[in-house]
């Protein structure tokens, strides 16, 4: 037999008890769901990575199981049934998380939830929703910017459209940042609304809009003001509308150290599902235009 070390969310630990039902998957070796017994539940709380740790015992008959091999572990927690949604639908804010309720004929309504759980790719609800509601899953408004969040969501909730002919929505594809100055270079087709051409320019980047979304290459909406008194400005931009040809994924994760003198960071962070990768403590290098000033372990 062999020992496997399992670290677990925090909030999860309570749900685990020495007689919870352990299954360890190994995809590199096509081992599925093979039971395992719960060996030992640490006491204590990793201060960097806030989880727990539990050690399971697993049979090894035929030795094909190796020291620092990576598997998937499934806890039976016997929690009764619980409102849930994909996790897909969850927005975030800066009041917390959302969701954008279909009302029907057309009208929508953005609605704040209270999450729980998570597991496999789905999401507790605990307060905000009720059994038999319909969300959007899929091609939300996704505004991380603040000042841009109470306007997307007028307009999911049906309100006439009031944006002036100096402010319009236009796809711009990033050809460079220059994040001392706070502007792009940028390419977009032609805005009729303003009598342009598709050309090359540059645009000044709002207060409003994080420059930690954008990245050379990507391609993606944006709301453009031209009544300004120098270059157009990038006032709100939908980032339901990236896309990359770099791959990307979103996870959470728990910054251990900052490396400020190499613009790095070590981070532990959740399971990558798409990428098929289980949760891991790594360096990561960052973007030049990332201010880690207020950033902290």
């Amino acid at each position: 037999s062999v020992w496997v070390d399992v670290s677990v969310a925090e909030q999860d630990i309570p749900f685990i008890t020495k007689q919870t039902i352990a299954k360890v998957s190994l995809p590199a070796l096509g081992i599925t769901d093979q039971a395992a017994s719960i060996d030992y539940i640490y006491p204590t709380i990793d201060r960097g990575t806030r989880t727990g740790r539990i050690r399971l015992v697993l049979q090894n008959a035929d030795g094909k199981l190796l020291p620092g091999a990576y598997a998937d572990v499934e806890f039976e927690t016997g929690v009764k049934r619980r409102l849930s949604i994909p996790s897909d639908a969850i927005l975030k804010s800066k009041d917390g998380d959302f969701v954008v309720v279909a009302l029907g004929q057309g009208r929508f309504e953005p609605r704040r939830i209270l999450s729980g759980l998570k597991y496999k790719g789905r999401t507790e609800v605990l307060e905000g929703l009720s059994e038999g509601d319909e969300i959007v899953v899929s091609g939300q408004f996704l505004i991380d910017s603040e000042s841009a969040v109470d306007a997307d969501l007028s307009r999911l909730s049906g309100e006439e459209d009031s944006q002036s002919n100096d402010t319009q929505w236009v796809t711009l594809t990033i050809d460079a940042i220059d994040s001392e100055a706070g502007t792009v270079t940028a390419s977009h087709g032609p805005v009729a609304a303003w009598d342009w051409p598709a050309m090359t320019m540059d645009f000044a980047i709002g207060e409003q809009v994080s420059q930690a979304e954008l990245n050379s290459g990507i391609r993606l909406d944006a709301e453009l003001n031209r009544n300004t008194d120098g270059m157009v400005e990038i006032i709100a931009i939908d980032t339901g509308s990236i896309e990359s040809s770099v791959p990307s994924a979103t996870v959470d994760g728990t910054i251990n150290s900052i490396d400020e003198q190499n613009h790095a960071m070590n981070i532990s962070r959740g399971a990558i599902e798409k990428w098929g990768r289980g949760p891991a403590t790594m360096d990561f290098t960052l973007s030049s235009h990332i201010d880690t000033t207020d950033w902290q372990p």
